[in-house]
């Protein structure tokens, strides 16, 4: 029982929560702060991007509400008929342990959902978060399905949330824009 004990000591000590009480680092930080400011109603516009060019896909409205005491923002947004999905909804939070943002996408074009997380790496200003999806068609092909959600969350000229697949075929592993969600006043 004393192993276990100076383990858990030791494991706390080198955490990067070390010096901070159980208190600090489970309530919302400057990061959290960012992604209320978020709350509110917004208008929506989906822009794909394709071998075509860009072009607006849909628009629609969301409502944005911080949750948990602040510690995430859930965005339900209604995109008009003949949208990729009409119905889609992003959790936002910051895990303070790890230093990084995490984002989870559901609506209503699947029965699943996809999660990404990663540490701050800028991208053009955006905040890139990384996930993998076991997509079954992807895995018969000897693929993986993996994924970049970036987040710009600047609310003055709006803020979005961009989709880009990675391209698992090639070692450079190219990450390939496929839709942006931009939320504007």
């Amino acid at each position: 029982m004393r192993a276990v004990a100076a383990g858990l000591v030791l494991a706390l000590a080198a955490s990067p929560a070390a010096g901070q009480s159980a208190d600090e680092m489970s309530g919302p930080s400057g990061e959290h702060e960012a992604l209320q400011n978020l709350a509110g109603r917004w208008q929506v516009e989906v822009v794909l991007h394709g071998a075509g060019g860009d072009r607006v896909a849909a628009t629609g409205r969301a409502e944005a509400s911080a949750i948990l005491g602040g510690r995430f923002l859930v965005v339900d947004a209604s995109l008009d008929e003949g949208a990729p999905a009409e119905q889609v909804v992003y959790i936002v939070g910051f895990d303070r342990r790890n230093e990084r943002y995490q984002v989870v996408n559901l609506d209503d074009s699947a029965t699943y959902l996809v999660m990404a997380q990663g540490a701050r790496r800028e991208v053009g200003g955006w905040v890139a978060t990384e996930g993998a999806d076991d997509d079954p068609v992807m895995a018969a092909m000897g693929l993986a399905k993996e994924f970049v959600f970036a987040l710009d969350l600047d609310p003055d000229g709006g803020w979005g949330v961009q989709t880009r697949f990675v391209d698992t075929r090639v070692p450079e592993r190219p990450e390939q824009d496929f839709m942006t969600v931009r939320f504007l006043r």
